[in-house]
């Protein structure tokens, strides 16, 4: 049940943080366009994008972490939860299941059925004027990685496939003019950028999150400004070899309406709309300044600052919305012993050899939250902690199954001081010496017992 839970509120989760991701971006997007080169824009969004990734697997890990490993945590799993809504998460975790499978299956089957089809139906190249070529702009653009070239009648376009395993496979009418100059620097900047290895990772992402809309906004944000700075650099990288001009008649050439999962590789054309844009954007571009660059890094640093802030925001807030939500169905819903007065007994007898640990020292917290199994015999007690006279110390607990009898109470510099009830327990200790105090919950029952709630330390 933990770790389902924990799924589920980590997907809540990332819905917030691609939220203010998005919210921040939109903003500052429409603020820049007009002010920042194109380059700039698309390590913005690589950045967001990847950033909001290690902040969801981190949030995501966390959470399962802190529930298996340790049971005191944030997110208290209240009894109540299992018995009233388990049906309702136990959906909510196999719908998202069915979505998972249905999105990411087809598409580890086709990366794997298109990867053998490649090598098997593609054959290396022998002309070594055009192998010469391809090196001599792979070294003007200080690319070190290894990239097999190859031809292929699998496709009439130039593409470049395989993040992992980098192929540029070309057509076999591909002749050596500008064309050949076109494709080969178009698609050695996309392997300059990373660009395939960002598409796979987001569409990893994006089949974890199919159910939320605004990672595929900026998703298409990528692919967008993906090819408006791949053709910026190819234009500028390649002017010795061909205009702009020449540049989109050679890709006006490879025309081609690709079926495929485009995720798996990259092609000098898609569509026409997509084309026209492109079009219109290499009209405006010029050399940017030194000046232009600091100045667009300076505002664009500000805003992924921003962007991962909100997204921190969002994160906790999702916690502690459930945590306030356990907490008052937990007080309200199960736990109404704050109307009847439970007699406390006290004994100067004080055993925490055989205890186990609620809490580590550098887990206690003001209000600390309690999930655990407890068998019959067996004691749960904190460290200690110190506490003023005057003070108190409130315990709120829920049992179940709720005829058990629990024992709990405080170890006390003089001994122990204790409750004991069935069901649910809710009582606050009024400390009357300064000293070193301890929580402390015993099993006084013949059933193990599942004992959730709060211990209010501060």
């Amino acid at each position: 049940m933990s770790w389902i839970i924990s799924i589920i509120l980590s997907l809540f989760a990332s819905t917030f943080i691609s939220m203010c991701f998005y919210f921040i971006f939109y903003i500052i997007y429409i603020f820049i366009q007009k002010k920042v080169v194109t380059h700039v824009i698309y390590v913005y969004i690589k950045l967001l994008l990847l950033t909001q990734v290690i902040l969801l697997l981190l949030n995501f890990v966390l959470i399962l972490f802190y529930t298996f490993y340790d049971s005191v945590f944030i997110i208290p799993i209240p009894t109540h939860l299992t018995s009233k809504t388990f049906p309702v998460i136990l959906s909510l975790f196999i719908v998202w299941f069915i979505g998972l499978i249905c999105t990411l299956f087809p598409f580890i089957l086709s990366y794997y059925k298109f990867n053998k089809k490649i090598v098997t139906e593609s054959y290396k190249i022998e002309n070594e004027h055009i192998i010469n070529i391809a090196q001599d702009i792979k070294e003007k653009l200080k690319i070190k990685q290894n990239v097999n070239i190859r031809y292929s009648n699998a496709f009439k376009t130039p593409v470049v496939f395989n993040a992992l395993n980098l192929f540029i496979l070309l057509p076999l009418e591909t002749k050596e003019n500008v064309d050949l100059y076109v494709a080969f620097f178009h698609e050695y900047v996309h392997i300059k950028n990373h660009d395939l290895i960002y598409k796979f990772i987001f569409k990893i992402v994006r089949s974890i999150f199919w159910f939320n809309p605004v990672l595929v906004v900026l998703d298409n944000y990528l692919k967008q400004y993906m090819e408006y700075n791949c053709d910026e650099l190819s234009c500028y990288y390649g002017k010795s070899f061909f205009t702009q001009k020449q540049y989109f008649l050679t890709i006006l050439k490879y025309k081609q309406i690709f079926n495929g999962n485009k995720i798996l590789l990259s092609t000098l054309y898609e569509n026409n709309s997509d084309l026209e844009r492109r079009i219109r954007n290499m009209k405006n571009f010029t050399v940017p300044t030194r000046k232009a660059l600091c100045a667009s890094y300076t505002l664009l640093a500000i805003a992924t600052i921003f962007s991962i802030s909100f997204s921190f925001v969002a994160s906790a807030e999702t916690i502690n919305a459930y945590s306030n939500w356990s907490n008052s169905n937990l007080i309200n819903k199960e736990i109404t012993t704050s109307s009847k007065q439970l007699h406390e007994y006290f004994t100067t007898e004080k055993n925490v050899e055989e205890t186990k640990e609620i809490a580590s020292s550098n887990k206690l917290s003001d209000t600390i939250s309690i999930n655990i199994s407890e068998k019959s015999g067996d004691t749960y007690s904190t460290v200690d902690f110190y506490k003023h006279s005057g003070e108190t110390v409130r315990i709120t607990l829920a049992f179940n199954p709720d005829n058990a009898n629990i024992k709990v109470g405080l170890y006390t510099p003089t001994g122990s001081v204790y409750v004991l009830d069935s069901g649910s327990i809710d009582h606050t200790f009024n400390i009357t010496d300064d000293g070193y105090y301890a929580v402390f919950i015993e099993n006084v029952s013949t059933e193990n017992v599942d004992i959730t709630g709060f211990a209010h330390i501060r």
